[in-house]
Protein backbone atom coordinates (compact mmCIF):
# COMPACT_ATOMS: atom_id res chain seq x y z
CA UNK A 1 0.00 0.00 0.00
CA UNK A 2 2.84 2.35 0.89
CA UNK A 3 4.15 2.17 -2.51
CA UNK A 4 0.96 2.90 -4.55
CA UNK A 5 0.39 5.33 -2.04
CA UNK A 6 -0.59 8.90 -4.46
CA UNK A 7 1.45 10.95 -2.20
CA UNK A 8 5.96 11.60 -3.08
CA UNK A 9 6.67 12.87 -0.28
CA UNK A 10 4.52 9.76 1.77
CA UNK A 11 6.52 7.18 -0.51
CA UNK A 12 10.11 9.32 0.35
CA UNK A 13 9.13 9.10 4.00
CA UNK A 14 8.33 5.42 3.97
CA UNK A 15 11.63 4.51 1.76
CA UNK A 16 13.95 6.57 4.12
CA UNK A 17 12.19 4.30 7.30
CA UNK A 18 12.43 0.95 5.96
CA UNK A 19 16.15 1.74 4.72
CA UNK A 20 16.65 2.55 7.92
CA UNK A 21 15.26 -0.78 9.49
CA UNK A 22 17.06 -2.39 7.08
CA UNK A 23 20.75 -1.45 8.80
CA UNK A 24 19.70 -4.33 11.58
CA UNK A 25 19.69 -7.62 11.24
CA UNK A 26 16.40 -7.59 13.68
CA UNK A 27 14.29 -5.52 11.64
CA UNK A 28 15.38 -6.71 8.38
CA UNK A 29 13.67 -10.06 9.69
CA UNK A 30 10.96 -8.47 10.45
CA UNK A 31 10.81 -6.79 6.47
CA UNK A 32 11.10 -10.49 5.23
CA UNK A 33 8.90 -11.85 7.28
CA UNK A 34 6.07 -8.76 6.75
CA UNK A 35 6.15 -9.33 2.95
CA UNK A 36 7.72 -5.48 3.07
CA UNK A 37 10.39 -6.64 -0.34
CA UNK A 38 7.68 -6.59 -3.38
CA UNK A 39 6.82 -2.80 -1.91
CA UNK A 40 10.58 -1.67 -1.78
CA UNK A 41 11.14 -2.87 -5.51
CA UNK A 42 8.32 -1.11 -7.03
CA UNK A 43 9.46 2.15 -5.06
CA UNK A 44 12.62 1.91 -7.29
CA UNK A 45 10.54 3.21 -10.25
CA UNK A 46 9.13 6.24 -8.14
CA UNK A 47 9.42 9.74 -9.69
CA UNK A 48 11.12 11.15 -6.87
CA UNK A 49 14.94 10.36 -6.53
CA UNK A 50 15.39 10.09 -2.88
CA UNK A 51 13.35 7.71 -2.86
CA UNK A 52 14.83 5.35 -5.60
CA UNK A 53 18.03 5.82 -3.47
CA UNK A 54 16.12 5.15 -0.24
CA UNK A 55 15.36 1.92 -1.73
CA UNK A 56 18.07 0.66 -3.38
CA UNK A 57 20.00 0.93 -0.34
CA UNK A 58 17.37 -0.64 1.79
CA UNK A 59 18.09 -3.91 -1.46
CA UNK A 60 21.21 -4.01 -0.64
CA UNK A 61 20.96 -4.20 2.82
CA UNK A 62 18.46 -7.16 1.96
CA UNK A 63 20.57 -8.54 -0.21
CA UNK A 64 22.43 -10.31 2.48
CA UNK A 65 20.96 -13.58 2.53
CA UNK A 66 20.63 -16.26 -0.42
CA UNK A 67 16.87 -16.63 0.70
CA UNK A 68 16.14 -12.97 0.56
CA UNK A 69 18.10 -12.35 -2.54
CA UNK A 70 15.55 -15.30 -4.27
CA UNK A 71 12.56 -12.81 -2.96
CA UNK A 72 13.88 -9.84 -4.70
CA UNK A 73 14.51 -12.09 -7.51
CA UNK A 74 10.94 -13.08 -7.62
CA UNK A 75 9.51 -9.39 -6.68
CA UNK A 76 10.87 -8.42 -9.89
CA UNK A 77 13.87 -6.35 -8.68
CA UNK A 78 16.20 -7.06 -11.76
CA UNK A 79 13.90 -5.25 -14.67
CA UNK A 80 13.32 -2.07 -12.75
CA UNK A 81 17.37 -1.68 -11.45
CA UNK A 82 18.09 -2.19 -15.03
CA UNK A 83 15.63 0.27 -15.67
CA UNK A 84 17.36 3.04 -13.19
CA UNK A 85 20.87 1.95 -14.06
CA UNK A 86 20.12 2.95 -17.80
CA UNK A 87 17.80 6.10 -17.00
CA UNK A 88 18.33 6.93 -13.96
CA UNK A 89 20.58 10.15 -12.57
CA UNK A 90 24.04 8.80 -11.95
CA UNK A 91 23.34 8.70 -8.46
CA UNK A 92 20.64 6.46 -9.30
CA UNK A 93 22.99 4.18 -11.34
CA UNK A 94 25.35 4.56 -8.79
CA UNK A 95 22.83 2.57 -6.59
CA UNK A 96 21.19 0.42 -8.75
CA UNK A 97 24.64 -1.15 -9.45
CA UNK A 98 25.21 -1.63 -6.24
CA UNK A 99 22.77 -4.02 -6.27
CA UNK A 100 22.95 -6.02 -8.99
CA UNK A 101 26.58 -6.28 -7.81
CA UNK A 102 25.10 -7.84 -4.87
CA UNK A 103 22.89 -9.91 -6.56
CA UNK A 104 25.32 -11.46 -9.04
CA UNK A 105 26.81 -13.23 -5.79
CA UNK A 106 24.03 -15.93 -5.46
CA UNK A 107 24.16 -18.36 -8.68
CA UNK A 108 20.78 -18.86 -9.09
CA UNK A 109 20.34 -15.50 -9.75
CA UNK A 110 22.62 -14.83 -12.71
CA UNK A 111 20.97 -16.07 -15.66
CA UNK A 112 17.96 -13.87 -14.61
CA UNK A 113 20.29 -11.25 -14.32
CA UNK A 114 21.38 -11.54 -17.91
CA UNK A 115 17.75 -12.16 -19.49
CA UNK A 116 16.55 -9.05 -18.15
CA UNK A 117 19.56 -6.80 -19.34
CA UNK A 118 21.60 -6.50 -16.58
CA UNK A 119 24.64 -7.03 -18.63
CA UNK A 120 23.44 -3.84 -20.82
CA UNK A 121 23.36 -2.12 -17.66
CA UNK A 122 26.59 -2.88 -16.27
CA UNK A 123 28.28 -2.00 -19.58
CA UNK A 124 26.65 1.45 -19.28
CA UNK A 125 27.67 1.90 -15.37
CA UNK A 126 30.96 0.68 -16.15
CA UNK A 127 31.22 3.91 -18.24
CA UNK A 128 30.36 6.23 -14.88
CA UNK A 129 33.57 8.36 -13.48
CA UNK A 130 33.25 6.85 -10.57
CA UNK A 131 36.08 4.02 -9.50
CA UNK A 132 33.55 2.09 -6.77
CA UNK A 133 30.85 1.53 -9.44
CA UNK A 134 33.70 0.13 -11.99
CA UNK A 135 34.75 -1.88 -9.59
CA UNK A 136 31.22 -3.40 -8.85
CA UNK A 137 30.73 -3.65 -12.12
CA UNK A 138 33.78 -5.46 -12.64
CA UNK A 139 32.93 -8.08 -9.25
CA UNK A 140 29.73 -8.76 -10.75
CA UNK A 141 31.31 -9.48 -14.63
CA UNK A 142 33.41 -12.08 -12.53
CA UNK A 143 30.67 -13.35 -10.54
CA UNK A 144 28.26 -14.16 -14.12
CA UNK A 145 30.95 -15.57 -15.87
CA UNK A 146 31.22 -18.39 -13.63
CA UNK A 147 27.85 -19.42 -15.55
CA UNK A 148 28.53 -21.51 -18.56
CA UNK A 149 25.09 -21.32 -20.16
CA UNK A 150 25.69 -17.52 -20.22
CA UNK A 151 29.13 -17.04 -21.38
CA UNK A 152 28.87 -17.20 -24.90
CA UNK A 153 26.07 -14.06 -24.55
CA UNK A 154 28.39 -12.09 -22.25
CA UNK A 155 30.88 -12.14 -24.92
CA UNK A 156 28.67 -11.58 -27.82
CA UNK A 157 27.82 -8.65 -26.04
CA UNK A 158 31.09 -7.18 -25.84
CA UNK A 159 32.05 -7.52 -22.30
CA UNK A 160 35.53 -8.81 -23.02
CA UNK A 161 36.95 -4.94 -23.61
CA UNK A 162 34.84 -3.56 -21.04
CA UNK A 163 36.85 -5.72 -18.98
CA UNK A 164 39.93 -5.19 -19.92
CA UNK A 165 39.25 -1.54 -19.68
CA UNK A 166 38.17 -1.88 -15.77
CA UNK A 167 41.71 -3.64 -15.74
CA UNK A 168 43.40 -0.55 -15.70
CA UNK A 169 43.52 0.86 -11.95
CA UNK A 170 45.52 0.81 -9.19
CA UNK A 171 43.27 -1.86 -7.16
CA UNK A 172 44.52 -5.96 -6.93
CA UNK A 173 40.39 -6.60 -6.36
CA UNK A 174 40.33 -5.47 -9.57
CA UNK A 175 43.07 -7.20 -11.33
CA UNK A 176 41.85 -10.45 -9.82
CA UNK A 177 37.91 -9.72 -10.90
CA UNK A 178 39.45 -9.08 -14.15
CA UNK A 179 41.49 -12.18 -14.34
CA UNK A 180 38.91 -14.07 -13.02
CA UNK A 181 36.37 -12.78 -15.72
CA UNK A 182 38.63 -13.32 -18.58
CA UNK A 183 39.42 -17.10 -17.39
CA UNK A 184 36.18 -18.25 -17.02
CA UNK A 185 35.03 -16.60 -20.55
CA UNK A 186 38.02 -18.78 -21.91
CA UNK A 187 36.49 -21.78 -21.66
CA UNK A 188 33.85 -21.31 -23.94
CA UNK A 189 34.83 -22.64 -27.12
CA UNK A 190 33.16 -20.55 -29.72
CA UNK A 191 34.09 -17.54 -28.38
CA UNK A 192 37.85 -18.21 -27.63
CA UNK A 193 39.63 -16.18 -30.91
CA UNK A 194 37.53 -12.99 -29.36
CA UNK A 195 38.03 -13.24 -25.64
CA UNK A 196 42.19 -13.47 -26.96
CA UNK A 197 41.53 -10.70 -29.65
CA UNK A 198 39.25 -8.04 -27.94
CA UNK A 199 41.68 -6.93 -25.06
CA UNK A 200 41.75 -10.50 -23.11
CA UNK A 201 44.64 -11.64 -23.89
CA UNK A 202 46.67 -8.22 -23.87
CA UNK A 203 44.58 -7.58 -20.14
CA UNK A 204 45.99 -11.15 -18.63
CA UNK A 205 49.96 -10.11 -20.20
CA UNK A 206 49.91 -6.60 -18.48
CA UNK A 207 48.01 -7.82 -15.32
CA UNK A 208 50.43 -10.44 -14.55
CA UNK A 209 53.88 -9.05 -16.03
CA UNK A 210 53.24 -5.31 -14.93
CA UNK A 211 50.07 -4.36 -12.49
CA UNK A 212 49.42 -7.12 -10.44
CA UNK A 213 52.04 -7.70 -6.79
CA UNK A 214 49.71 -10.49 -5.82
CA UNK A 215 50.42 -14.73 -6.66
CA UNK A 216 47.17 -15.91 -6.96
CA UNK A 217 46.12 -12.74 -9.29
CA UNK A 218 49.33 -14.12 -11.45
CA UNK A 219 48.06 -17.82 -11.68
CA UNK A 220 44.75 -16.81 -12.48
CA UNK A 221 46.28 -14.75 -15.30
CA UNK A 222 48.13 -17.92 -16.50
CA UNK A 223 45.40 -19.98 -16.22
CA UNK A 224 43.31 -17.68 -18.05
CA UNK A 225 45.82 -17.96 -20.94
CA UNK A 226 46.13 -21.39 -20.82
CA UNK A 227 42.39 -21.54 -21.34
CA UNK A 228 42.36 -19.45 -24.22
CA UNK A 229 45.44 -21.23 -26.19
CA UNK A 230 44.05 -23.29 -29.37
CA UNK A 231 44.60 -23.50 -32.65
CA UNK A 232 42.65 -20.72 -33.45
CA UNK A 233 44.49 -18.42 -31.15
CA UNK A 234 47.65 -19.98 -31.18
CA UNK A 235 49.13 -17.28 -33.94
CA UNK A 236 47.41 -14.37 -32.00
CA UNK A 237 48.79 -14.94 -28.87
CA UNK A 238 52.37 -15.47 -30.17
CA UNK A 239 52.36 -11.94 -31.77
CA UNK A 240 51.22 -10.72 -28.35
CA UNK A 241 54.50 -11.86 -26.61
CA UNK A 242 53.49 -15.25 -24.54
CA UNK A 243 56.60 -17.20 -25.10
CA UNK A 244 58.66 -14.52 -23.50
CA UNK A 245 55.92 -13.44 -20.79
CA UNK A 246 55.39 -17.15 -19.43
CA UNK A 247 59.29 -17.91 -19.56
CA UNK A 248 59.20 -14.64 -17.04
CA UNK A 249 56.38 -15.73 -15.19
CA UNK A 250 57.76 -19.38 -14.64
CA UNK A 251 60.73 -17.76 -12.94
CA UNK A 252 58.17 -16.78 -9.84
CA UNK A 253 59.01 -18.80 -6.86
Amino acid sequence: SVAKHSSEVTKRRCAATLCNISYFSAGMGRMVSDGIIPSIVSLVLAKDMDTVHYSCAALCHLCCTVENAKLILESGAVKNLVHGALEGDNVTKQYCGAVLSSLSFYEAARVTLCELGAIAALKGLAELNDDVTKQRCLVAFANLSDEDSIQKKMVDEGVVSIIAELANSNQEINYICCAKAICNLAYCQSTKLSVATEGGVHALLMISMVKSVDRVTKLLCVMGLNNLLDTTTIKFMLNEGLIGSIANLSKLS
